[in-house]
């Protein structure tokens, strides 16, 4: 019968008279425990093919809220623009769906030359922008010329810092791109910091300095050349923060680690506990909270410390906890830390990938996570 074609009423059985004792039962009772003996088989049966399958994937319902066989996740909602896809996959960039803050652009494609970016940033191709296919971040030239301290700034208000270089490819694709053939030289991201009692120069993004292409007899060692500039050739200068000059500054996009739904990114400017955890939430994330000691590590070997984690003393006091108020999954306090615990509220992550407690008013890096 086709479908939507309605079913014809069976007919109606016959009443049967009632037996008595040692007389038969009637044909309706024995056809209606037929029917239950059958239907309760049937379900049975059912229920153990439904088990069956999910256990070997096959039944996997993707949106029922639980992750199985052959999905990636499983969030329980019809929403795409967070870090699970309604088809019960991780969202990363290239899958052609704008992710809401991790992502300014999903294109679905890895074209660096069409305005996005193959981090999934708008970063148009121009002679004074580009987006890396190496990295994925995005690096502009600021022909207007500004103190130090402006151009961090006017870099922080587009969400970057000027520019750092994490190898020597990053500094040959921004030297080929923006920087030869200018006039003069341009500051880029390095200047003195001091750290475990030395100060020399160092990122201001808190990455190693793996490489320096310092001219000759620089950096000089006056006390007030403490910001560098890159040179037309490629080579660095030291000089004072206060001059004026024209300026390279960088974009990071938010990256994933494999298998896992949250996206990251660390911010240069230094700032308070409760300062980088509002910056944080004006990008639709958080300071990253750790689920394992796994991720921790992972994100310590890709985020150098010191920078804030979201664990901290709440204002009522008490033991330490996320900043969601749930209890800490795990603790990897440094030896002889916490301490000092009455005025040493606030959880920051240090070079040797520890915790330390710290004053919540000291300036920090940060690293954010949007779940």
């Amino acid at each position: 019968m086709d479908a939507g074609e309605s079913h014809p009423r069976p007919p109606t059985d016959p009443v049967e008279p009632s037996a008595g004792i040692g007389g038969r039962a009637p044909r309706r009772l024995l056809f209606g425990a037929l029917v239950l003996t059958l239907g309760f088989g049937a379900g049975a049966l059912l229920f153990s093919r439904v088990r069956l399958h999910q256990s070997l994937g096959l039944g996997a319902t993707c949106g029922n809220g639980e992750v199985e066989r052959n999905e990636e996740c499983d969030d329980g909602n019809r929403v795409d623009e967070d870090g699970c896809l309604t088809t019960c996959v991780f969202a990363s960039c290239g899958d052609g769906v704008r992710r809401t803050y991790a992502e300014e652009c999903d294109d679905g494609n890895r074209n660096e030359s069409d305005g996005c970016g193959g981090g999934c940033l708008l970063c148009p191709t121009s002679p004074t922008s580009f987006s890396s296919a190496d990295n994925g971040h995005c690096y502009w030239r600021e022909p207007e010329a500004r103190t130090y301290s402006e151009a961090s700034e006017v870099c922080g208000k587009k969400r970057g810092y000027l520019a750092t270089y994490g190898s020597d490819t990053e500094w040959r694709l921004v030297t080929d791109h923006l920087i030869k053939g200018i006039e003069g030289s341009a500051w880029i991201g390095l200047r003195q910091e001091e750290r475990n009692g030395v100060r020399d120069f160092a990122w201001v993004s808190g990455e190693r300095l793996l490489a320096s292409h310092w001219a000759v007899h620089e950096p000089r060692r006056d006390p007030s050349f403490i910001c560098a500039a890159q040179s037309a050739q490629g080579t660095w200068v030291a000089a004072p923060c206060d001059e004026k000059r024209q300026f390279v500054c960088e974009r990071p996009r938010w990256m994933r680690l494999q298998g896992a739904a949250p996206s990251y990114r660390r911010f240069a400017e230094r700032l308070t506990w409760d300062g980088a955890a509002a910056i944080c939430a004006e990008n639709g994330g958080r300071l990253v909270m750790f689920r394992n000691q796994g991720e921790q590590q992972r994100l310590s070997q890709r985020f150098p410390g010191p920078w804030w984690i979201g664990a901290r003393i709440g204002s009522a006091g008490g033991d330490f906890a996320w900043l969601n108020g749930e209890p800490l999954s795990y603790r990897d306090f440094a030896p002889g830390e916490p301490n000092l615990l009455r005025v040493q509220h606030c959880v920051a992550l240090e070079i040797d990938g520890r915790w330390y407690n710290r004053e919540c008013s000291d300036r920090n890096r940060f690293v954010c996570e949007i779940p």
